[in-house]
């Protein structure tokens, strides 16, 4: 990402949640992230963390187009243990 990101630019990625349903139902998923390991993560490969904020696929948002809703009902307390994944924003520094 050093490479291909531009500095002052930011990337959104999606890490999947250190829960075991969610890595091992997943064959993609080799591993799941606590939201501790991927600050550790970013700021050790010299990126800025902008945010991480949970997401995931809640049942039938996506078939009453509500999905945009997601971020703002995950921070109700309680309801982030439905997330599945960490919405990830980080920045590139500008070089010095």
């Amino acid at each position: 990402m050093h490479r291909i990101l531009k500095a002052d630019k930011k990337a959104v990625i999606s890490v999947p949640m250190a829960k075991p349903s969610i890595v091992w139902d997943d064959y993609t998923h080799i591993r799941g992230f606590t939201k501790k390991a991927i600050i550790k993560m970013v700021t050790d490969h010299h990126f800025e963390l902008i945010s991480v904020s949970p997401m995931g696929s809640l049942p039938g948002f996506g078939a009453l187009n509500l999905n945009k809703l997601e971020f703002k009902i995950f921070r109700i307390p309680g309801i982030s243990r439905l997330a599945k994944c960490h919405h990830v924003v980080i920045k590139k520094p500008i070089e010095v």
